[in-house]
């Protein structure tokens, strides 16, 4: 008996649940892999009006028109709105999080790299059917809000 003990003593730290901290991001992978998935179909598959990415303060699906390509089908999710006088910014730390969540969630994504200047800064990560972009717009530019932005968009 007294080894039984032992043994779920050494044990415990392996089987206890993961704390909250370390599902959110996997809540997050789960939804993110899900509007992924979705975007092959310009998102017609996913429900309207439902929320993708836990964490995300509003979504909203649209078109994308970059200059030299097709229109795209994009869903947006602000995923931070504060105050851009506030410091330090909470902008530059959401964003730091979610570029390494992004990562951990996509391995294989091709990451173009980070495109930083004076009002944020910009990633993207390519994927067989879909790109995500992370946008951090820090209210430089005449904003009273930073904000962070994930955009996942179709690839054709």
């Amino acid at each position: 008996m007294r080894r039984l003990g032992l043994m779920l003593a050494l044990l415990g730290p392996l089987v206890a649940p993961l704390p909250a901290a370390a599902q959110a991001p996997d809540a997050l992978c789960r939804g993110m892999r899900q509007v992924v998935e979705a975007a092959a179909e310009s998102f017609d598959s996913l429900m309207p009006q439902a929320h993708f990415l836990p964490g995300s303060l509003e979504e909203r699906r649209g078109v994308a028109r970059d200059p030299g390509e097709p229109p795209r089908a994009v869903l947006y999710a602000l995923m931070l709105r504060a105050p851009a006088a506030q410091r330090p910014s909470p902008a530059e730390a959401r964003w730091r999080a979610l570029h390494g969540e992004i990562g951990r969630c996509f391995p294989d994504a091709t990451f173009s790299g980070d495109m930083a200047g004076q009002e944020g800064a910009r990633a993207v990560w390519t994927l067989p059917r879909a790109l995500i972009r992370l946008r951090r717009d820090d209210g430089m530019g005449g904003l009273s809000t930073a904000e962070v932005e994930i955009a996942i968009l179709s690839r054709w």
